[in-house]
């Protein structure tokens, strides 16, 4: 999937807002606290992300795409990312849609966490 700015090929370089998420895994315990906290993205700059939250002033980040794989690089680590490693993948990207998985890669010994636990499904922003 290429994600440069193209006449012919969808761009995420745009504002997406948040529209629904949807459970993968039915274990999914904490899938719904990650995906219903974000409320927009928007990548209109093309080196980092401002992650909109509720309640919180937003986020700003560097971020890169490499094999449809949307990686984050958050100033403090999360608590749990010792045990755990969380990853957005993109599953879809249109010109008014962008679908990412949320999946977990557990440590060894804690395989029961591990898959693609979420959809979060954002509609692109109109001007």
């Amino acid at each position: 999937m290429r994600l440069e700015e193209n006449q012919s090929e969808p761009s995420i370089h745009k504002v997406w807002q948040f529209k629904e998420m949807i459970r993968i895994h039915h274990t999914s315990q904490g899938g719904a606290f990650i995906g219903s906290r974000i409320t927009r993205l928007d990548f209109t700059k093309r080196d980092t992300v401002a992650i909109m939250e509720k309640d919180s002033p937003p986020v700003i980040a560097p971020y890169k795409i490499l094999n449809d794989e949307l990686i984050i690089s958050y100033k403090e680590k999360l608590p749990t990312e010792s045990e755990i490693h969380i990853g957005q993948k993109i599953s879809k990207l249109t010109e008014n849609e962008l679908i990412l998985v949320v999946y977990v890669k557990p440590k060894e010994g804690r395989e029961k966490l591990s898959g693609d636990f979420i959809k979060l499904v954002f509609q692109a922003e109109r001007k």
